[in-house]
């Protein structure tokens, strides 16, 4: 199950701020949506227990309807989706992702204990439920140097 591949055990998601916020152009463009389009963001960075640097940057776009899964703890132990499945009923069945290059920005590099300017991997994911509707957008970013993402592909050979 892909879903499950996107969990990393231990890891530790810790919100450092939520609000609710309505998109700019900018905004709308890089998340894919309408102008003036409701969001409940969320920061957080992630962390492994045995290593004292976060292991990335997330920001999370939620839809306003399931942002009560952020109330209350401010350190969750399982994926956002995952809370927002059981507590919604609602099921992710499709999660779209774009993998680029960046550059971390100052406040960006402060959060994650790296150097401003420093290459980091953008990871952007957009989590769909079974009618195709947007429930929530993570732009994750993985300073140089702490994450590596490993994939293998198999071939399937027509015997005949």
């Amino acid at each position: 199950d892909y879903l499950q591949l996107l969990s990393i055990a231990n890891l530790s998601s810790i919100i450092i701020e939520t609000k609710k916020i309505r998109t700019n152009e900018l905004l709308a463009k890089d998340l894919n949506c309408p102008v003036g389009q409701q969001w409940v963001t969320a920061t957080i960075i992630r962390k492994m227990p045995e290593h004292v640097k976060p292991l990335s940057y997330l920001q999370l776009y939620l839809i306003p309807e399931y942002a009560d899964v952020l109330k209350g703890a401010k350190v969750f132990f399982k994926p956002i989706y995952l809370m927002v499945e059981a507590r919604h009923r609602v099921k992710i069945v499709e999660i779209a992702q774009d993998i680029t290059a960046t550059n971390l920005s100052k406040s960006q590099a402060a959060v994650l204990k790296a150097t401003e300017g420093q290459a980091a991997l953008k990871i952007r994911r957009t989590y769909y439920d079974k009618t195709g509707a947007v429930v929530q957008i993570s732009n994750s970013l993985y300073p140089s140097g702490r994450f590596v993402q490993s994939s293998r592909f198999r071939a399937q050979l027509n015997e005949g």
